[in-house]
């Protein structure tokens, strides 16, 4: 059964005479998208391609092995279908030598011809993996071993070597990548966010942009009294919870003795909501949710099911705003939020200086 191309894929297949960018996400098909492209390309009738005129560049030496049996099966299929045909069968002598690499070997090839000039010897290589790891170690530990001298405060006569680690900068990123003051992790915790750090497109420099960014919003009245957006914590989950209490009070007017046990606590509780929602900045919704106080609700008997569902939701709504709204989302101090914003931006700022280093 031949294989469904979307719409996407079909364009990234056949689209010629432009560059072409295309991004997806892990999984969506793009090795299969290239490989049939290239195979369209090479079985054109009107205009054939040559794959020893082509450069394919993977990441991984697994992607780049798998392009090259995918383009060997459909050139064997396409010469079954024109046994004929002298470029197709051409074009299968040359995959052997066809440029089908990883970004690395392609990078090695001019240095390869190239050693001289270069000023590298004849013989050298890429190191693998089993002997990167432990120099790798060695420079971190290294390179760690000079952070924590670089920031620690001046020493003074009688200093211990627990003096370097207070008031030290980096000392304070270490323990927030580190759980108890382990440093036994912080190597691969700092190699991680490096190599992490460097698949977004700004780089290094996305540091620089989130410390300035904390810095700037780190003062405390712009932090409380900035705009919470609508589509926030007052936003879609509140009209829900406004529907629910509007709802309820009009049941109320047709049931007298549920408007005497309950209509207190749901008028009080609707009338909360809507001024919750009314609050647009932190400071003015920590303000409001520390204004919440709990009614109990009268004895009703004989509830109906739909009453007793209608109870059950009520106290979730009610719990939501005393234990995550109140007692978590909103209960820090703005002031507390602000320092951790500026010490956040520090981090931020020896990660970028430790980064660089590397």
């Amino acid at each position: 059964m031949a294989r469904q191309w979307t719409a996407a894929q079909l364009a990234a297949m056949n689209t010629r005479g432009r560059t072409l960018l295309v991004s997806a996400a892990a999984g969506s098909g793009k090795t299969a998208t290239l490989t049939e492209r290239i195979i369209r390309r090479l079985t054109d009738p009107e205009n054939p391609g040559d794959i020893s005129r082509m450069l394919i560049v993977t990441f991984t030496r697994a992607a780049a092995a798998e392009l090259r049996e995918r383009i060997s099966g459909a050139l064997n299929d396409a010469i079954a279908a024109h046994p004929d045909s002298r470029h197709l069968q051409e074009q299968l002598l040359r995959l052997g030598a066809a440029h089908i690499c990883t970004i690395d070997a392609f990078c090695m090839e001019p240095l390869r011809t190239h050693f001289a000039e270069a000023g590298l010897p004849a013989s050298f290589r890429i190191a693998d993996e089993a002997e990167l790891a432990p120099l790798c170690g060695r420079v971190m530990d290294d390179l760690i071993d000079t952070f924590y001298r670089k920031y620690a405060p001046e020493s003074r006569p009688g200093d211990t070597v627990f003096s370097m680690l207070e008031g030290n900068d980096f000392a304070d990123l270490c323990d927030a990548l580190t759980p108890a003051r382990r440093d036994d992790g912080l190597p691969d915790a700092l190699r991680g966010l490096y190599e992490k750090l460097l698949t977004y497109p700004d780089g290094l420099e996305q540091l620089k942009n989130e410390a300035a960014e904390l810095r700037a919003g780190s003062r405390p009245t712009s932090f409380a009294h900035a705009p919470v957006p609508p589509a926030g914590a007052q936003g879609g989950i509140l009209h829900l919870r406004t529907c629910f209490y509007r709802e309820a009070l009009d049941s109320f007017a047709t049931d007298e003795k549920a408007a005497k046990a309950w209509g207190a606590a749901y008028a009080y509780e609707s009338d909360f909501i809507d001024r919750l929602s009314a609050a647009d900045s932190y400071a003015a919704i920590q303000t409001c949710l520390r204004s919440f106080e709990q009614v109990k609700l009268g004895a009703l008997r004989g509830q109906t099911p739909e009453q007793e569902a209608r109870k059950e939701r009520r106290t979730g709504y009610v719990d939501e705003i005393k234990k995550s709204l109140r007692d978590k989302w909103f209960s820090a101090d703005p002031e507390a939020v602000a320092a951790d914003m500026r010490r956040m931006a520090r981090m931020c700022e020896v990660l970028y200086d430790f980064s660089d280093c590397l």
